[in-house]
């Protein structure tokens, strides 16, 4: 099958007259005003594609197979973070047979340079096979969740939420909504040609800990030996990451809840926007969700079950989720809570079990261990904060804390790190916002702007039934649990931004899984007892409503 999409060979780099073997994406430090050429093959047996030439800084002409072709008169040749689409209508003139040779002339124009290239299958064949692969693999979750015991609607919807990421994965470029993204793709490079950790100075997300990036490279070369980028390899190492957090999460629902208020909660969980959003995303982000989900499961499963292996897994969870993000300090809180919860529950009065001693010694290994790596090593928090642009300095006064701009959230659709405008001066219109699109604007269509705005409209309605559901909800453990970790998380939020007065520090996608803390408040809000049937019917009106929103949104978007 995987004949029948074009393969990407042989890329080397030209610098003056060296010429050096490399692969794409291709980013290295160079002077500026230096001129350099890339060379690769691309080999398919259906000649008719397309090639999205993402160049930093400018390309300025590409020989086909010997023929010159202009690029300066083509839209987007220096656009370095979406680039342009170079046209089979362009090239076929000039492809013989199933391999065409392509030669890139380009310039940089300060800072690192280099080039990435992504084939788009112009024929119809590999539409049909993505949507086969995308069904398959969808059906096989919907299994899944079934063999773990959740009924047919979860399965149902884990289905749903699945194509949609899926089908999100295929359109999206690996720049697409991303953060740091060179640095993390370098940082996989540099183990991958090293086969050691990089120090924390040698690329711009060094600094983090190892254990995203080690685990990503298999990934990164299963990419590569497909014939695909690396950075394909990447992404759907993130995506896989993002089934299992869905997955964990509702495993985690399943074992307090059930009927309407699971049903509720599982959809919101699912189609969260930004859970979509940073599916397909390179980084280190999605690791920590999902190790994160998994200590929370683990730790649920140990309460009710009992059983000390699941309390094994949650320590493991917890201390690759510390040696991932610093985040992970609240996976370590949760922890705690885990073990005190269990202990009342399944301890008192009886002898404790061989794996429980073996949860707590290695529980108490990594108190050793985090105690020693903040006296010995360095306990900064975001090791490139030095390197952050001035402009996106906020000011950090009580006021911007408590603050909420109601009329900035709902006429102002997105949000942004770099305009006072769009409400990022305040904490909780920050966060919120992010919750839900991230620090992009997603689209700029009418259309798709007043989609936004429907959202965040539902967004404050369902705030409204989470507080109902608290209020009227006669709180157990397992709420007191949830309320205790949301609020952490919102702390962890809080600290960074006010050690770190810039608004990239509020972005909601550092506490992430604080949705799981916030959706079943909403569906107790909508399904306590003593509420009336048209307060239940605009509460389920408005789940379908920010359901559906979301799926557009995201259909618009690809």
């Amino acid at each position: 099958m995987l004949e029948f999409f074009p393969k990407i060979e042989n890329v080397r780099l030209v610098r003056d007259t060296a010429t050096q073997e490399s692969s794409f994406p291709l980013l290295m430090k160079m002077e500026k005003g230096e001129r350099f050429s890339v060379e690769f093959d691309v080999k398919s047996r259906l000649s008719n594609y397309d090639l999205n030439i993402i160049p930093d800084d400018c390309a300025e002409i590409v020989i086909v197979n010997g023929s010159m072709v202009d690029l300066n008169h083509i839209q987007g040749n220096c656009n370095f973070a979406k680039g342009f689409v170079l046209r089979d209508s362009v090239t076929a003139p000039y492809k013989v047979g199933d391999k065409t040779h392509y030669s890139f002339y380009l310039i940089n124009n300060g800072g690192d340079a280099g080039l990435n290239v992504l084939v788009k299958q112009a024929s119809f064949l590999p539409v049909v096979l993505y949507v086969l692969i995308v069904l398959s693999l969808a059906s096989l979750c919907l299994l899944l969740a079934r063999r773990l015991g959740l009924g047919w609607g979860l399965a149902i919807v884990i289905f749903a939420a699945v194509v949609l990421r899926m089908a999100f994965f295929i359109n999206a470029s690996y720049k697409t909504f991303s953060y740091d993204v060179e640095g993390h793709i370098g940082y996989v490079q540099y183990i991958v040609e090293n086969h050691s950790i990089p120090g924390a100075d040698d690329c711009w997300t060094c600094y983090h800990p190892p254990v995203y990036y080690v685990a990503a490279v298999p990934s990164y070369l299963i990419g590569e030996w497909v014939g695909l980028p690396g950075t394909a390899g990447l992404q759907a190492f993130s995506l896989v990451l993002s089934i299992l957090t869905l997955f964990f999460g509702m495993l985690f629902l399943r074992n307090f809840f059930s009927g309407k208020a699971l049903g509720i909660s599982s959809v919101l969980w699912a189609f969260w926007p930004v859970m979509i959003l940073v599916s397909p995303r390179i980084g280190n982000d999605q690791m920590f969700y999902m190790l994160h989900m998994l200590c929370m499961w683990c730790g649920m499963k140990y309460i009710r079950d009992g059983r000390g292996r699941f309390l094994i897994v949650a320590v493991i969870a917890t201390a690759l989720a510390m040696w991932t993000k610093a985040t992970g300090f609240v996976t370590l809180g949760t922890l705690v809570l885990f073990m005190a919860w269990g202990y009342w529950v399944n301890v008192r009065g009886r002898k404790v079990k061989c794996s429980e001693l073996v949860a707590a010694g290695m529980f108490l290994a990594l108190v050793v261990a985090v105690v020693l790596q903040r006296l010995l090593g360095d306990s900064g928090l975001v090791g490139n904060s030095g390197g952050l642009n001035g402009q996106l300095k906020v000011r950090s006064e009580l006021f911007n804390y408590i603050f909420f701009d109601l009329k900035n959230f709902v006429t102002s659709p997105f949000t942004s790190a770099w305009n006072d405008d769009f409400g990022r001066m305040y904490f909780w219109n920050y966060a919120f916002k992010t919750s839900l699109f991230g620090e992009f604007e997603m689209l700029r269509s009418v259309v798709g702007r007043n989609f936004a705005t429907l959202l965040s409209c539902s967004f404050l309605g369902l705030l409204i039934y989470a507080l109902r559901g608290f209020w009227r909800t006669k709180l157990q453990m397992v709420h007191w649990f949830l309320l205790l970790q949301g609020a952490a998380f919102i702390a962890a939020l809080m600290f960074l931004r006010i050690t770190h007065t810039y608004a990239c520090s509020n972005d909601f996608r550092y506490i992430l899984p604080a949705v799981i803390c916030f959706v079943p408040f909403v569906a107790q809000g909508i399904t306590c007892e003593g509420a009336s049937v048209k307060w239940k019917v605009l509460g389920y009106a408005l789940v379908s409503g920010f359901v559906l929103c979301t799926a557009i949104l995201f259909i618009l978007i690809m």
